[in-house]
């Protein structure tokens, strides 16, 4: 009963980080893609991956 309790508690906090941080994940990597998108014409080394 009391394991019930706890996951009734921390599940939702669980899934609420997770999107948070699969949305701050895919935020980025569209800024990375715009990024790409407009530097696409200049070919250029960058040691970042």
């Amino acid at each position: 009963m009391n394991v019930i309790l706890w996951m009734w508690i921390f599940v939702p906090w669980f899934f609420a980080f997770i999107c948070m941080g699969i949305s701050c994940g895919l935020a980025k990597l569209v800024r990375i893609y715009q990024a790409s998108d407009q530097t696409m014409a200049i070919p250029r080394q960058s040691n970042s991956r």
